[in-house]
């Protein structure tokens, strides 16, 4: 698990976006390449290895907690990649 932390307007939304090549990030100007163990990542080994769970304030009532909230999102992957 990570924890990117810092203040607001910092660019922690925008560099989890450019790591998980979110189209939210298409407008951003990014130079370099992700590697994992010595190699250039793909998006699909990316998807199938991690996930990305944004702060989403509508579920807070739903999940009422950060683990519950984690574990929220966990299950629906989980989910989705056995159908």
């Amino acid at each position: 698990m990570l924890a990117l932390m810092g203040p607001s307007g910092s660019g922690k939304t925008t560099l989890l976006n450019v790591l998980a090549r979110r189209p939210a990030a298409a407008s951003a100007s990014v130079k370099g390449q992700v590697h994992l163990d010595n190699a250039p990542l793909q998006a699909k080994t990316l998807r199938e290895i991690s996930t990305y769970v944004e702060q989403e304030d509508a579920l807070i009532g739903i999940t009422r907690s950060p683990p519950r909230h984690l574990m929220f999102h966990t299950t629906d992957k989980i989910s989705t990649q056995a159908a």
